[in-house]
């Protein structure tokens, strides 16, 4: 069998560049990061499509704010530039892995948060997150960029607990409930 690559979302490694208040870990989730450097991964961090198209002073967002011409532009490229990467380790016979950022409105793959509210005069939001069952706008593009060329990846997504404040978490959905369950659902899906 190929060499391992997983493609991470760089908050996976990287939690500062979340919205601000939103980061949960100084840096990386450190058990997934461990597990990725002793298993003897090939890592490949893709830049945050929010933080490259917003910065890093923005707020919480829905995927009905993101979902623009603009932004979906920005992400196709930066999908376009993933899946020319992932074609050359397809063609050399790697075993290709994607994780997502679960409930995120960008990075999610099982849920995305989503409220057709938001947008327009701003209100107080509340800090139950507005969650759906669905994908995330970049999710999405990779998806198709990935699709286009013919490039197997098994994609999944960490479970919002490893990722947000407990008061960010939905109380329902696909996910994991505890940190370390979250990790080890990750680690299951790796070793596949």
């Amino acid at each position: 069998m190929g060499q391992k690559v997983v493609f991470l979302m760089h908050s996976v490694l990287n939690m500062n560049v979340r919205a601000p208040g939103i980061a949960i870990h100084p840096g990386p989730i450190e058990a997934l990061y461990r597990f990725l450097v002793e298993s003897g991964f090939e890592i490949v961090q893709i830049p945050c499509p929010e933080t490259t198209y917003v910065g890093l002073r923005r707020w919480w967002f829905t995927k009905e704010l993101y979902d623009s011409v603009g932004y979906r532009r920005h992400c196709r490229r930066l999908a376009e530039a993933v899946a020319d990467l992932a074609e050359v380790y397809h063609r050399r016979g790697g075993r290709l892995y994607f994780v997502g950022m679960g409930l995120s409105p960008t990075c999610g793959l099982r849920m995305t948060q989503s409220d057709p509210a938001w947008g327009g005069k701003p209100f107080e939001v509340p800090l139950d997150p507005p969650a759906v069952v669905g994908k995330g706008v970049f999710v999405e593009e990779l998806e198709r960029a990935f699709e286009s060329r013919g490039i197997p990846v098994r994609m999944s997504d960490v479970a919002p607990v490893a990722i947000y404040p407990a008061y960010r978490v939905p109380s329902w959905g696909p996910y994991p409930r505890s940190l370390q369950d979250a990790v080890e659902e990750v680690k299951r899906f790796l070793d596949g």
